[in-house]
């Protein structure tokens, strides 16, 4: 008579609740490295947080995240996966600069320098005056409620 092996009188682990929510990740400054802030998007736009936003922030990036729990030995363990579904970085209010309009700024430091030697095409200034670099899939968000279009019949 051979005894059970400990996998086989182990219960698989079962995942008990499985939900994907949408955050918005908010980017400010910080005192060496740019901080970030999360909550649920909650059915709001990028157009709409950039206006509710406080001034200190200055991109926004949404992120999708799956969260669930783990039911192991009578025990519900909390899981969550890594972020995906990741946006760009939508700048509130900054500006856009080229290698060649950064160059001709008198107050932009080693920008310049910064942007060749990361190879950088374009940077953002940013509504609180940090430089940032532009990169692929970026965009920009006005901090200001956009008219709406009105038809009448």
């Amino acid at each position: 008579m051979s005894e059970a092996s400990p996998s086989e009188t182990t219960r698989s682990p079962e995942l008990t609740r499985f939900n994907v929510t949408e955050y918005v990740e908010m980017t400010m400054p910080g005192a060496m490295l740019s901080e970030s802030s999360s909550e649920p998007l909650n059915g709001r736009t990028i157009e709409q947080i950039a206006q509710e936003a406080p001034r200190g922030v200055f991109a926004l990036k949404t992120y999708k995240q799956a969260e669930g729990s783990l039911d192991i030995g009578g025990r519900s363990i909390p899981m969550s996966s890594k972020p995906f579904d990741e946006s760009g970085l939508a700048y509130i209010d900054g500006q856009v600069y080229t290698l060649e309009e950064v160059k001709k700024l008198p107050d932009a430091g080693n920008v310049a320098g910064n942007m060749e030697s990361n190879g950088w095409q374009k940077v953002v200034r940013a509504r609180t005056g940090n430089w940032q670099p532009f990169l692929e899939g970026d965009s920009m968000v006005s901090s200001k409620p956009q008219p709406q279009n009105s038809s009448q019949a």
